[in-house]
């Protein structure tokens, strides 16, 4: 089990983000750098987790804890409530 995963690898958060194999693990909570992506890897990166049910920036014990510049950014598994 993955509580919380936490990715900052200097423009590579898409890549690792697209590699994951979210049948085998589904962190609770992902937070990830978006600074770096284009617009695309962006919106891509958003529809994967939105599919994979995850929303984001807030749960009830986590908080809404996106950065004020909004260069990072916290997705949330429904199924954790």
């Amino acid at each position: 089990d993955v509580g919380f995963l936490n990715i900052d690898a200097e423009s590579y958060d898409y890549y690792i983000l697209k590699s994951i194999d979210f049948n085998k693990v589904r962190p609770q909570v992902i937070s990830y750098e978006r600074a770096n992506m284009t617009h695309e890897e962006y919106h891509e990166i958003q529809t994967m987790l939105f599919n994979l049910n995850y929303e984001r920036g807030f749960h009830p014990d986590w908080y809404n804890v996106v950065d004020e510049d909004f260069l990072s950014e916290i997705w949330v598994y429904k199924n954790v409530r």
